[in-house]
């Protein structure tokens, strides 16, 4: 009973994992490309500055999101 739980345990931290970095790069590339397009547009050249502030951000709040979101299907399955 106590290698099943383990092995229950694992896989969560796996799944979670692997759903974080995808659900994150994902939107992550989309925040980006959508903000970095919008700053040429009105500039004209490509600037890195205080937009990546405002990405990485928004990056973070996606991560702890997907973590939340994981976190509760896990436990609606295991119960």
């Amino acid at each position: 009973m106590k290698l099943l739980k383990l092995i229950r345990r694992k896989s969560y931290i796996i799944i979670t994992a692997v759903l974080r970095l995808l659900v994150t790069g994902f939107f992550g590339m989309i925040i980006d490309v959508a903000f970095m397009s919008a700053v040429y547009e009105q500039r004209g050249y490509y600037a890195a500055g205080g937009e990546c502030i405002v990405i990485a951000g928004l990056i973070y709040v996606i991560w702890k999101l997907t973590g939340y979101i994981a976190r509760s299907w896990w436990e609606d399955r295991t119960e």
